[in-house]
């Protein structure tokens, strides 16, 4: 099986107001503690049950750094946004 990573920027208006430049998304608990709006949820969830970890944030350098050091790896990177 094919393991994914989905790479997500967000909209300036979803800026983090705690500095926090990414959030990673591997768990449905995972929108749960990041408190990710219903269509984030509704966006994300298929991927997180298949397995795929979702990367989203505003610093994009920081995003492809992380997908790239996950621990897991993984064999497709896809970049939505």
């Amino acid at each position: 099986m094919t393991k994914n990573q989905l790479l997500r920027n967000k909209h300036l208006e979803e800026v983090f107001t705690d500095g926090t430049k990414l959030e990673s998304f591997a768990t449905l608990e995972d929108l749960v503690k990041h408190k990710c709006t219903i269509e984030e949820m509704e966006e994300y969830e298929p991927h997180v049950t298949r397995g795929n970890v979702i990367y989203a944030g505003v610093d994009y350098k920081a995003i492809l750094e992380a997908a790239e050091k996950d621990p897991d790896g993984c064999d497709v990177i896809l970049w939505d946004g």
